[in-house]
């Protein structure tokens, strides 16, 4: 297919048509040339597609903006990121978002002096859904989410379940995702922690019915800590693999 007039239109008439402040003759030409119509449709296609990767790219992480939010940045990060915030609807809806979380007054107060007394229990490892028994809805929380990565790690301490599962992040090539859900716990959990011993601690908040994820992970060990009023789950001892499980 060729152009219908004498020369096509350049990519430059092509992007003003776009976004829409070509000159009539440039939208007269594309509604009568179906060789430029294509090339303009093809130009709106690779714009939606750079914007998709582009998006927030230049926003700070959903990790970063947390920790902020519990003021255990460095104070020259800390800054940076408020600057950041003070741009950006995004950041700042997801920041007021993660405050609300640490409305509970207990717990920011003891996140930030760290005098009350903290009850602290260490879970253990009992293995897979099937030997575990774990609860109905642990397994169909995670059955959309399960890859053909490594099995389930099912954490128990008294009632209370926490199942974790680890997989490639897709994003960011030779980095993890770990994905959490906790059950059974009779009271709310509200943030969660995790530390290796070369980096600040990452958190995460725990909805309503229990997830929480972790993404941009390097291999290594690390400890968890999920953090509720007066109580602390620990699983001193996780460890997340470089290599992925065959298919």
């Amino acid at each position: 297919m060729t152009c219908t007039f004498s020369s096509p239109l350049t990519e430059q008439s092509l992007l003003e048509y776009l976004d829409g402040q070509a000159p009539p003759e440039v939208v007269e030409h594309v509604a009568q040339c179906p060789f430029c119509a294509d090339r303009a449709a093809e130009l709106a296609r690779f714009q939606s597609r750079l914007k998709a990767l582009l998006y927030r790219m230049e926003c700070p992480s959903s990790l970063a903006l947390g920790e902020y939010a519990l003021e255990m940045l460095p104070p020259s990060q800390a800054s940076r990121v408020r600057a950041h915030v003070d741009q950006c609807p995004h950041c700042a809806q997801e920041l007021a978002q993660m405050e609300s979380f640490l409305a509970v007054p207990l717990f920011r107060d003891r996140l930030r002096e760290g005098v009350e007394k903290v009850r602290v229990l260490v879970a253990r490892l009992v293995s897979g859904f099937s030997q575990a028994g774990g609860p109905q809805e642990a397994a169909l929380a995670f059955g959309g989410l399960r890859g053909d990565e490594e099995e389930p790690l099912i954490y128990q301490v008294n009632d209370t379940q926490i199942v974790l599962e680890i997989q490639d992040d897709p994003d960011h090539p030779g980095k993890k995702i770990l994905l959490g859900l906790i059950t059974g716990s009779e009271q709310p959990m509200f943030i969660v922690r995790l530390q290796d011993r070369e980096h600040s601690p990452a958190t995460a908040h725990v909805d309503e019915i229990g997830n929480f994820a972790f993404s941009q992970l390097h291999p290594g060990a690390y400890k968890l800590v999920i953090a509720g009023e007066g109580m602390e789950i620990h699983i001193p001892q996780l460890r997340i693999n470089g290599a992925s499980s065959p298919s």
